[in-house]
């Protein structure tokens, strides 16, 4: 049996974007719906993606700032939709 990814690692980010409506659009500005937050919110059972800064300041978080990072810079420079985001994350990541 296949295990699924540990949440916050950028396997699991992929999967979930996987799993989004392709057309669905996010506002990248706004911390609780941008494409990190809705991913806090719901893989993470976070309200927002500003939890992490702390995190991978102070500690070892596994790589799960980072992932963040990387997902953020992604999501800021595709058009806002989670397909398009996808495209753009897998061909980076995957």
């Amino acid at each position: 049996m296949l295990a699924t990814p540990r949440p916050g690692t950028k396997e699991h980010m992929l999967l979930w974007l996987a799993g989004r409506d392709p057309g669905e659009r996010y506002d990248w500005d706004n911390a609780r719906t941008c494409a990190c937050g809705t991913y806090a919110r719901e893989a993470l059972g976070k309200s927002n993606y500003y939890w992490w800064a702390q995190v991978a300041l102070h500690s070892d978080d596994g790589g799960i700032g980072q992932a963040f990072d990387e997902l953020n810079r992604h999501a800021a420079d595709v058009p806002r939709t989670y397909g398009a985001l996808y495209e753009r994350v897998r061909a980076d990541w995957g």
